[in-house]
């Protein structure tokens, strides 16, 4: 797995009392382009990165798997606004996402 330009802030195991235990092996990626923007890739095998690294396009930060509440390996990613990281009402749903120009759009017309 391989990120954009930007920080990890967030790298780690999820303790079982955390209440967001079921993403396992996780880390939060915060685009330079759009800082504001959390990104969640969980269920890792193993992390690359720590908190505070420095990614850019080729940083392999980790490896799909199968940690915390999975049933299969598979790479787990939510879109949140930091400032609600792990506040699940705050969602981007899956099929939207940041064109070139910072708006949101369903994946089908970012390609226009």
């Amino acid at each position: 797995m391989s990120p954009g330009i930007g920080k990890i802030i967030t790298s780690q195991w999820q303790d079982d009392k955390d209440h967001t235990a079921g993403y396992g092996q996780y880390v939060v990626f915060v685009p330079d382009a759009y800082p504001w923007l959390g990104i969640i890739m969980a269920h890792q095998d193993e992390r690359l990165v720590r908190s505070g690294d420095r990614v850019t396009h080729d940083t392999q930060i980790g490896f799909v798997g199968n940690t915390g509440f999975s049933k299969g390996a598979h790479l787990h990613i939510e879109y949140r606004p930091l400032d609600h990281i792990f506040d699940g009402n705050y969602s981007i749903p899956p099929w939207f996402h940041v064109n070139k120009n910072g708006i949101f759009c369903p994946m089908d017309l970012n390609m226009l």
